[in-house]
Parts: structure tokens; sequence; C-alpha cells
């Protein structure tokens, strides 16, 4: 795609989603999301980036959570292209070796050497008095059981053609109504098996628990609510970074019934949560800081002296 076909699609995406569109708005996200992240030049070229981004703050969930995911997305794919170029100069970690910054400078035969003694003298010294970094505790993240890292398609209910994967219909409920929960248990499926390795019967079972879960919660109707409550949750759930809570409703260590009633911050991904932290500590930072001028701004409260019965006021 190029930049002037990224930037009209784009811009169609904000237009819809400021003219309260929702559902138009929904569809170009999707298509947008599905397409390969451009790169940072075309994300210059086109200021995507800038315009998605302030589709993070919109009135609608839905809306605000799926830029956020396409947000994400393109971020880790233009450090993933600065890693590959760094990679291809012979630079993987963006510093040069000793050994390539002492080359070319003037003594670089006495700065050899005054290296090398000095870790010669380092080896035969005394361990320092303080705590080492390999001395303190690792913290070990849990196992994912259920979620694997390697390159490989992405599975998806298209792609597995689970048998199945049906919710169990409401006796007298419409055709429309079980046309929508049906497609509320397939986004379901594709958020929890897009990355996983378990087995087809279990995401199905997995799956149909958490649309059984919202169409309870919704008191089995299906209403807008409904709808909302499940875009919500595949966002939230099909966002790469969430893995820790996908692998713990496949394995049951959290049940979908409790998963239906999670807020927003509780259903964010712990890098979302920690980016938010961060946001937060710099807003009270900030706010802190505007407090503290504006004490020191403010002029000094005015002196009294007593005298007797009388008291008198002395300007500062």
């Amino acid at each position: 795609m190029t930049p002037q076909e990224l930037k009209k699609l784009c811009d169609d995406c904000a237009s819809a989603a400021n003219s309260n569109k929702e559902e138009e708005a929904l569809e170009l996200l999707n298509k947008l999301e599905q397409l390969e992240p451009p790169s940072e030049a075309d994300l210059r070229t086109s200021k995507a980036g800038a315009t998605i981004n302030k589709l993070q703050k919109n009135a609608s969930t839905p809306i605000a959570a799926l830029a956020k995911q396409i947000v994400t997305k393109w971020k880790h794919a233009v450090d993933a292209q600065k890693k590959r170029k760094r990679e291809a100069n012979g630079d993987a970690s963006g510093e040069g070796s000793a050994e390539k910054k002492v080359k070319g400078e003037p003594g670089a035969k006495i700065k050899a050497e005054n290296v090398a003694s000095a870790v010669s003298s380092a080896k035969g010294s005394p361990a320092p008095s303080v705590k080492s970094e390999s001395s303190r505790p690792i913290h070990k993240e849990r196992k994912l059981s259920t979620i694997t890292t390697e390159k490989r398609p992405e599975r998806s209910s298209k792609s597995d053609n689970p048998p199945g994967l049906e919710p169990a219909y409401r006796s007298g409920s419409s055709e429309k109504d079980d046309t929508v929960r049906l497609k509320g248990a397939t986004m379901s499926y594709d958020a929890l098996s897009f990355d996983s390795i378990a087995e087809k019967a279990i995401l199905v079972e997995r799956a149909l628990a958490l649309e059984q879960a919202v169409y309870d919660k919704m008191e089995q109707h299906v209403n807008d609510e409904y709808r909302s409550r499940i875009r919500e949750l595949f966002l939230n759930l099909r966002e790469p970074t969430n893995a820790a809570l996908r692998d713990s409703i496949v394995t049951g260590a959290i049940s979908c019934k409790d998963v239906v009633n999670f807020t927003q911050e509780e259903l964010a991904s712990e890098a979302i949560k920690a980016e938010q932290a961060a946001i937060d500590k710099q807003n009270l930072f900030a706010a802190q800081g505007a407090g503290a001028t504006e004490v020191r701004g403010s002029p000094p409260p005015p002196r009294f002296w007593s005298c007797g019965l009388l008291m008198f006021r002395c300007s500062a």
C-alpha cells in the first residue's frame, strides 16, 4: 500500500469515528490492522501514526482499543526494522566494540594496552562490597504452557475448522440472534488460538464458555451491550502482548465467568499496564511540579504582632 493510500484509509477511519459511525470505523480499522505494518518512512510521509494515535482517546471503547492495538503493532514493526538495520551494519547492540572504538584513534596501541591492564587488574582485585547484579534474586516469569513464540502461520477458526464451535442456542431464540452468537464464539476462538499450541477441542471449549458467560451476563439477550463486550474481549485477548491472560484462560487458571467481569484495566496486557503506570507517574510528577511552582510564586502570608490587647498587622 502506497503512503497516499494509507493516508486516505486512516483519514476515512478518523472521519467515521469522529462522526459516531462506530461500525464503519471498526470495519476500516480492522482492514488497517490486517495489513502489513508500514515502514517508518511511509508512516512519516502519510502521518498515519498521528491520525490513528488520536483515535486511542475516542469515546467508543472498541475504537480506542483497536486503535491502540494498531499503534502498538506498528511501533513493534518499526523497532524490528531498526534492529534489522543495525544488525546488517554489524552493530546489533547499537554500540561498537572497544576494539572498534580504539582503532583509528591516535595512540590506539596505548589505549588497547590500558584496557588490557584494567581487565587484568580487575580479575585480581577483591570483590566489591556492594552486591553485584548477578547476586540479586532474579524474578522468573510464569511459563506460558499453551503459547508459542516460534514463527508459524497464525491459527484461527478458519484455518483450524474445529468441530463443535457452535453455542448452545436458547429455545425460541431468533435466527439473527443465533448468527450473532456464532460470530461471538468464532471471535473468541480466534482471540485465544492465534499463537496457541493447545488442542482444538480445548480452544473450542474455552471459546464457547467465554461467549456463554457474556450471553449470561446480558441476561441471555443479544443486544448492543453484548456485541460491544464481545468486541472488547476480542481486542484485548488478541493483543500480542497479552499472552499471559490467554494462557490463563486456556489452561483454566482463570474462569471465563470471571474474565467477562474484568474491567478495561484488568483486561489490559502487562506491557500496556506498565505504559499506563509510566504515564500516570509522569502526570503526577508534572502536577506536583506545577503545585510547587505555584507555591513558590505566591506572596508570603502577612505577619501579626501583638501588644497587650491590640494586634497590629505588619506587611512583609
